[in-house]
């Protein structure tokens, strides 16, 4: 008995390093932005080049992109995938769509405007709140439209629904005529690590909300299985 119970420690061990290797190398990914070459995603994210190069094949070819472009095939819409680096919500990958195409401020490394964007929404959710209002204080709420949400007790209660109802939305918050829905991704551990999300214009949304909601749902619990999560905490 007790040695079936550290073997399956071990395994859940080697699971949650995996997990944290190939979020460092989204981070890495994250921070030098398009064109970032391997050895520098391997410098900046403490691995070895064959093991860089072994995760970015998986994230990239196998794993993330794939379940990007499901979101974007059938939203016909752009896709976002966002993670937590340090303090920051960074835009780690997008897939952009020619017929709804992506706000032009959110390319990969955007980091600003968590409390108007729905997947900075969606991780700010997740987490404790002093620190969520440590973040917000550093960040701070500006108002970026007339929809803008700039007040902390506004805030709070549209992150509560976030949490409960476990998808974001937003509509003209961020830029005027976009909207964006976002769904977290959680770890084997039930933490929410990052964000799906996909935008679309805003006199599209109120046709196609149901639609969106349930496709980002769908794949951000696909990316969830990817990394050994799970769809639900």
């Amino acid at each position: 008995m007790m040695h079936g119970f550290e073997a399956s420690a071990a395994e859940t061990g080697d699971l949650l390093g995996s997990v944290r290797r190939a979020l460092r190398v989204l981070e890495a990914v994250a921070a030098g932005g398009d064109g970032i070459t391997a050895k520098a995603v391997a410098r900046r994210a403490g691995l070895t080049l064959p093991t860089t190069y072994r995760l970015l094949h998986t994230l990239v070819h196998e794993g993330y992109l794939v379940r990007l472009h499901q979101i974007h095939d059938e939203c016909a819409a752009a896709a976002y995938f966002t993670v937590f680096r340090d303090e920051e919500i960074v835009v780690a990958e997008v897939v952009d769509s020619p017929s709804a195409r992506r706000a032009e401020p959110l390319d990969v490394g955007f980091h600003q405007a968590p409390h108007a964007t729905a997947f900075g929404k969606v991780m700010l959710s997740s987490l404790p709140a002093e620190r969520r209002r440590d973040h917000l204080r550093q960040q701070g709420l500006p108002r970026l439209t007339e929809r803008t949400i700039t007040t902390l007790d506004v805030l709070e209660e549209d992150l509560a629904r976030v949490r409960r109802s476990g998808v974001a939305t937003e509509v003209g918050e961020f830029q005027g005529g976009l909207s964006c829905l976002a769904a977290p991704v959680f770890d084997a551990g039930g933490k929410v690590v990052g964000a799906l999300a996909t935008s679309i214009p805003v006199e599209l949304f109120e046709q196609r909300h149901r639609q969106l909601g349930d496709a980002v749902r769908a794949g951000a619990t696909r990316v969830s299985q990817l990394i050994g999560g799970t769809a639900q905490p």
